[in-house]
């Protein structure tokens, strides 16, 4: 067991970089409505980013790259409880 390299508010840089990436998907205006709401959700916001905000998060989320790479720097083999099928 190691410490958390990164606390709950981490997700905040990966947020305009998801929401930027589902409005990216090509899609046809008439399949919007077929999204889920959530999906709909990012798409909206991703078409608000501004490019500075894109900026921030991508800055953020090399910054947790490089803590996560610190943090598991002493391990050959990282285990985690998460199952690659149900």
């Amino acid at each position: 067991q190691i410490a958390r390299p990164f606390g709950p508010e981490a997700w905040q840089s990966f947020m305009p970089i998801w929401q930027a990436g589902a409005a990216a998907i090509p899609l046809p205006p008439e399949r919007e409505e077929l999204l889920t709401p959530m999906s709909r959700w990012l798409r909206a916001r991703g078409r608000e980013a501004t490019a500075p905000q894109l900026m921030a998060g991508l800055q953020g989320m090399y910054a947790i790259a490089r803590r996560m790479g610190e943090a598991f720097a002493d391990y050959d083999v990282i285990v985690s409880p998460a199952l690659g099928t149900p």
